[in-house]
């Protein structure tokens, strides 16, 4: 969004309209289907790693075994 903000006010300014001239957007990689599912799997991979941190992290009981977490207090 930064970068349409400053586009926008580069025109205004007076910059040249380079629509249309053969570049790609900033947005082309998106297109790309192997950039997408290489993305997807650093985030299943990074979403992961937290549920572990946050399963290792929970209290431990007298015996060592995970405890479930108590809901309002009970």
């Amino acid at each position: 969004m930064v970068a349409a903000k400053q586009r926008q006010l580069a025109l205004k300014a007076g910059a040249a309209n380079e629509r249309g001239v053969g570049h790609r957007g900033s947005a082309y990689a998106y297109n790309v289907k192997e950039l997408r599912n290489r993305e997807k799997a650093a985030a299943e991979h990074a979403e992961h790693a937290y549920e572990l941190m946050v399963w290792q992290w929970r209290p431990r009981g007298r015996s060592g075994a995970r405890t479930p977490q108590r809901r309002n207090g009970y």
